[in-house]
């Protein structure tokens, strides 16, 4: 066996006002704070390292992992590329309450800590919404304004969820994901978070939250006014390739019996993430392991293959990984 195997992390859960439970329904797991509206599955951002859960390389973080098998984990162009940061980061979102109004900015504005991000749509209560990019063209003269009216939800594009959706948000792009949202997030890693309106609630000490507008302003890309909805494309009857970009290629398994994948020709790690079903999943060095909804596996890139077997049907894996050959 290869002693790097499947690899799954500690994750990190966030507690935030616009969390709820679902999160620890969702993972069939206890959480003592009823809050809780992330989940950091995978993340290298100092600070919010997840550590390995369990094998022979249990407590390491995954720094000193990608630091001591940086080549073997990414695939030797990405480890030139990345060295020992991880170039996603994943999360589930919980939104028991509308989240801020925000953009992120991009590589070059923020000295290549831009962040681009896809969401999938887990679950949508009735009604639940996303904002994404604009429902008009607009100047930076008139966000301003627009801004110091308290207005900027009349400008932005909406968009009721359902359960399956796909956002693609290019940093730039104005968002918010509103309540009753479920979502796994997919993104390039940094928390650089820059919030336009925040519906001016108040946090624990009774302070209305920062806003950052002089930095959201030079972050915004105005073009963006669509909803930023991905189009699906079938790559055979059981993977769908949800979006490829310079950042992440998304794709999403429908498994009713069994899915091989191949890993190490796409020169890529592959990051598994079951949302829904369950089932049972070996490598080609001889790795096994059980898996079920809110499960998330690092595959590293020196893995031949990868087999997956549903138990519990419809399976639902959502997986990622970096192409070489997109990378600008």
């Amino acid at each position: 066996m290869n002693r790097l195997g499947l690899i799954r992390f500690t994750p990190h859960y966030r507690t935030v006002r616009w969390g709820g439970q679902h999160i620890a329904q969702f993972k069939n797991i206890h959480l003592e704070d009823t809050h809780v509206g992330e989940s950091w599955e995978i993340s290298s951002l100092e600070g919010m390292e997840t550590v390995i859960a369990e094998g022979p390389l249990s407590g390491m973080t995954i720094t000193d992992l990608l630091r001591n098998h940086g080549e073997e984990i990414l695939g030797k162009k990405l480890h030139e590329r990345f060295g020992e940061k991880f170039p996603l980061l994943i999360k589930f979102i919980d939104a028991e309450d509308d989240l801020s109004i925000q953009v992120h900015p991009d590589d070059k504005l923020s000295n290549g800590c831009g962040k681009t991000e896809l969401w999938y749509i887990i679950d949508a209560q009735p009604g639940a919404h996303i904002y994404s990019g604009f429902n008009q063209k607009l100047t930076h003269g008139e966000m301003t304004r627009i801004l110091n009216e308290r207005t900027i939800t009349n400008v932005l594009a909406k968009h009721y969820a359902q359960a399956g959706d796909v956002f693609y948000l290019p940093a730039g792009r104005v968002h918010s994901i509103g309540a009753g949202n479920f979502v796994l997030e997919i993104q390039q890693p940094s928390d650089i978070t820059y919030r336009l309106w925040d519906y001016d609630r108040r946090d624990a000490n009774g302070n209305l939250r920062p806003l950052h507008i002089d930095s959201a302003l030079q972050a915004v890309d105005y073009t963006q006014t669509d909803f930023g909805l991905a189009r699906p494309q079938l790559l055979d009857d059981r993977e769908t390739v949800i979006k490829r970009t310079p950042f992440f290629t998304v794709t999403a398994l429908c498994v009713e019996e069994a899915v091989k994948l191949e890993v190490s020709a796409n020169q890529s790690f592959r990051v598994l993430m079951v949302v829904e079903g369950s089932g049972t999943i070996e490598d080609s060095n001889g790795n096994t392991a059980i898996i079920s909804r809110g499960h998330t596996v690092l595959v590293p890139a020196s893995t031949e293959w990868v087999e997956i077997r549903a138990t519990d049907r419809p399976m639902r894996v959502i997986t990622a990984y970096i192409e070489p050959i997109m990378l600008s």
